[in-house]
């Protein structure tokens, strides 16, 4: 895929993680750069390594291990500009971009490799999401997981949480919290979390150590944590695969990240 931004490389792997910026005192802080370029090479935890498919990132270590870099600085009663929310901007940015036309075909091409995948041949039980339109459109993935035997869950917003439940075709969804389409069948309880083999999680932006930016609801943020035993995929579009996003201490990494 064509890359969509000019910005170098922040080389070695080093980012602004686990540094306090200082902020000037008759200053207004400096506005958040802009993302990075996607790169063919993977930064995991200040090492560069190479990414030989430049599509997919693969994080060797713990992905439930919190980072505790500071997010923000504050200059007496004025806090610093929210670097997420400024990424957030800048996704949705990029995204007008492309036409629907586009995003679909990106779309696809994704499914068509994860159907091919060993990782999802041999997942019995999956964790998928049912797509707004601006995310990556995995409702192929759900369908052939389904017809094919596969247990698939779905989420279902209840108050500031994520519950999950079996999805049993397209005439069991309604329009649930956020305009998504939800399953209405049984719950799938949190002491059987550790049956899942694989979930694939969306988000507006991963970077390539596994962190991922999201909708700023901290749904997943909280969900995460919960799930010990499966496979954390992150799914993106290609310009949503970047060289670092903005953490906080209770941001969570998913094992890979697989982009168009």
């Amino acid at each position: 895929m064509k890359e969509h931004s000019s910005s170098p490389f922040r080389g070695k792997g080093q980012g602004a993680r686990g540094k306090r910026i200082p902020a000037a005192k008759n200053n207004p802080p400096a506005p958040c750069p802009l993302p990075l370029a996607p790169s063919k090479r993977l930064a995991v935890r200040g090492k560069m390594l190479e990414n030989t498919s430049g599509t997919e990132a693969s994080i060797p270590n713990n992905p439930l291990t919190p980072n505790h870099s500071p997010l923000t600085t504050k200059s007496g009663a004025e806090s610093a500009p929210d670097p997420k929310a400024s990424l957030r901007r800048f996704i949705r940015t990029q995204k007008k971009q492309y036409t629907a036309a586009a995003l679909a075909a990106m779309s696809e091409e994704i499914c068509s490799r994860v159907l091919t995948s060993v990782w999802w041949q041999e997942a019995g039980t999956l964790l998928l999401y049912y797509p707004l339109g601006d995310e990556v459109d995995v409702r192929p993935l759900i369908r052939e997981a389904f017809e094919g035997g596969k247990k698939v869950l779905l989420p279902v917003v209840k108050g500031s949480e994520l519950e999950l439940h079996r999805y049993e075709g397209e005439a069991s969804l309604k329009e649930g919290a956020f305009g998504i389409m939800e399953p209405t069948g049984p719950l799938f309880a949190e002491e059987r979390f550790d049956e899942i083999d694989l979930a694939v999680i969306p988000g507006m932006a991963f970077d390539r150590a596994g962190y991922r930016l999201g909708r700023g609801k901290g749904y997943y943020d909280r969900l995460l944590p919960l799930l010990t035993k499966a496979r954390l995929k992150g799914i993106c579009f290609a310009f949503q695969l970047l060289d670092e996003v903005p953490t906080e201490a209770h941001d969570m990494q998913v094992h890979e990240v697989l982009s168009s």
